[in-house]
């Protein structure tokens, strides 16, 4: 088997004729050590790197015997051949690990080892992996033909030249790819910036100068007058604001209330998470057709993925007493994945991981809640309430003591406004920055197919 035309002078051989010694790591790892020599998995072997920090380990006299039969040495080239087969990287120190069956030891012969290193990333050894992997569960390559893989074999010298040419377009890919990352993490920092305005009022400020405004703390204070002194779940509604928003310097005309108090209010009307317990549906109860059931995995850059929800219909569905979001509700993911916020544009139910909450827009605009449920002020309340416990949680309970800041309705609708167009301005720059980090991967590995049909560097053939 060949895998496309080559120059004139370089030879297609096996990888078999192209190596001194092909072997995989131990296949009966000892029991987990808390010290000794490092036992590297695949998920240790990343393309041209090595992870030593391991968390496995195996004695002296474990290693020295692997290492008498792998034979590992400075030069060699490992590759991943279980799972994510095809990562690469050669070794460079005096080898001080040993290695689990997931990696192969390949020693080169007439070929250099980061040369083989770089063809075993490339697409063309990639479509040989595909090709030939077995397996259901976990796809893995047998040694015996991995040994049959076609290597393209070049002169010395030009092999020399190919490496010298793909690690400097690497360089250049990763300078690259660092500048992309700083571009993330401004646009995240423009975004936090934007809602830490939106939500202290810094942002409204010289339209607030504008004219006189009506005064939310005197619009809750007179639903206060009829309001019914009542508790959630045992939460009063006088809890006391959170410490760090009261001493925020908000507009005089912006309140500060708790979710148990908007509640007494009606300013939320509801605030519920999924059903716990027996009545949670079971794996085998979901349908084709029906009602979506949102998990916290299914909200993500503030929206709910509805296409890709389980559904549910039937007695399932008609066993659930509470979490049915309706269309404008706002779902916080309160499990797993603490603090994504989308608003629902369609009737769903939610899972316990997730919590709908539902306003009186004459009171609360859903597009404000949700655009304050994504600022710091918000978020740093939930990790104050995860910090009490061992895992990623915010019982609802516990959202009840959550403050809320709330402006003038007239004010949320311009902040709504203001906010949303620079947000969206933002989503945009994000989305050409992953676009652009895309077509670096790909161009990673149009330059390896290149570098594999002799057309990166100049050839007698070319």
């Amino acid at each position: 088997m060949t895998s496309g035309p080559i120059p004139d002078e370089w030879l297609y051989l096996n990888l078999e004729d192209v190596t001194s010694h092909v072997t995989d790591g131990t296949h009966m790892p000892p029991p987990r050590k808390n010290q000794g020599v490092p036992l590297l998995s695949a998920q240790d072997v990343a393309d041209g790197h090595l992870r030593l920090a391991g968390s496995r380990f195996v004695d002296e006299k474990f290693f020295e015997a692997e290492l008498r039969r792998t034979k590992l040495a400075e030069g060699d080239v490992l590759l991943t051949i279980v799972g994510s087969i095809g990562r690469s990287t050669v070794v460079t120190i005096k080898p001080r690990f040993a290695l689990q069956r997931s990696v192969a030891v390949l020693k080169p012969r007439n070929v250099r080892s980061k040369y083989l290193s770089y063809f075993l990333r490339s697409p063309i050894a990639f479509d040989f992996y595909q090709e030939r992997a077995r397996g259901t569960a976990q796809s893995g390559m047998y040694l015996r033909d991995l040994k049959q893989l076609p290597v393209p074999v070049p002169p010395l010298r030009q092999q020399d030249l190919i490496v010298d040419a793909i690690q400097k377009i690497e360089a250049k890919r990763a300078s690259a790819l660092t500048h992309i990352a700083n571009a993330r993490i401004a646009m995240e920092r423009f975004r936090l910036a934007v809602l830490a305005a939106a939500c202290s009022g810094r942002l409204t400020a010289d339209w607030r100068g504008l004219a006189a405004h009506q005064d939310m703390n005197d619009v809750l204070g007179e639903r206060e007058l009829g309001a019914e002194r009542k508790t959630r779940r045992g939460v009063a509604p006088n809890a006391p604001i959170d410490a760090a928003i009261a001493d925020l310097d908000l507009p005089a005309t912006w309140a500060r209330i708790t979710v148990s108090k908007a509640l007494v209010l009606e300013a939320l009307v509801d605030v519920k998470d999924g059903n716990h317990g027996s009545n949670h549906p079971k794996v085998g109860e979901f349908t084709a057709e029906g009602v979506p059931f949102i998990a916290a995995n299914l909200v993500h850059d503030g929206r709910i993925d509805f296409e890709n929800a389980p559904r549910l219909s039937g007695p399932p569905l008609q066993r659930l007493r509470i979490g049915f979001a309706e269309p404008d509700d706002v779902i916080l993911t309160h499990k797993g994945s603490v603090g994504r916020v989308a608003i629902a544009d369609r009737p769903c139910v939610l899972t316990p991981q997730t919590t709908y909450y539902r306003c009186d827009p004459g009171l609360i605009l859903p597009s404000y809640l949700a655009i304050y449920q994504e600022s710091l002020y918000f978020y740093l309340q939930l990790a104050a309430e995860m910090s009490q416990t061992t895992r990623d949680f915010v019982p609802i309970s516990d959202q009840y003591l959550l403050t809320l800041i709330i402006p003038p309705l007239d004010e949320q609708k311009e902040i709504v406004h203001r906010a949303t167009g620079m947000l969206e301005l933002a989503d945009g720059l994000l989305a050409r920055i992953e676009g652009a980090s895309r077509r670096i991967e790909r161009s990673s590995q149009a330059v390896l197919a290149k570098a594999f049909r002799g057309e990166l560097i100049q050839t007698t053939a070319g």
